[in-house]
């Protein structure tokens, strides 16, 4: 790939809200509410273990440990996304959350029980489709 200039897309989701487009980056920290992003993530992910949520590691395809594996999918683009959206968007709006590739299964997971606990609904465009989260559900019936 390398020989032939080809370059990996880098993965990305948005989210706007106050008439500004916000794009955040796995494992970004260069947002300027960085802080509040990551503290608000931290504290969600600690409410969706309380009720049963465990990161689906199989997707990560690097030879690292399980912990590491699921500290890489903790911070994909997202759940950051996400994370900001329930600290700015109005609880009686939905979150709007753009991503540039299709989403991997422990963020469908993720979606899924952090509409449940918060009781929001977040949809969520990929590539493929639109992805409606509600009540710890999601339209695609999780067939995408």
């Amino acid at each position: 790939m390398r020989k032939k200039g080809v370059k990996k897309v880098a993965s990305y989701s948005s989210i706007e809200f106050n008439g500004q487009i916000h794009v955040l980056y796995g494992g970004d920290r260069s947002h300027p509410h960085s802080a509040s992003i990551y503290e608000k993530l931290d504290e969600l992910i600690k409410q969706l273990r309380s009720i049963g949520y465990v990161p689906k590691t199989g997707s990560v395809l690097h030879d690292v440990e399980m912990e590491e594996k699921e500290a890489s999918l903790g911070t994909h683009s997202e759940k950051l996304a996400i994370a900001l959206g329930l600290i700015n968007v109005s609880s009686e709006s939905p979150i709007r959350v753009m991503k540039n590739l299709r989403v991997c299964d422990d963020c469908h997971t993720f979606s899924k029980f952090t509409s449940k606990i918060t009781v929001r609904q977040i949809i969520m465009r990929d590539k493929s489709r639109f992805h409606h989260f509600k009540n710890g559900i999601c339209s695609c019936k999780d067939f995408w």
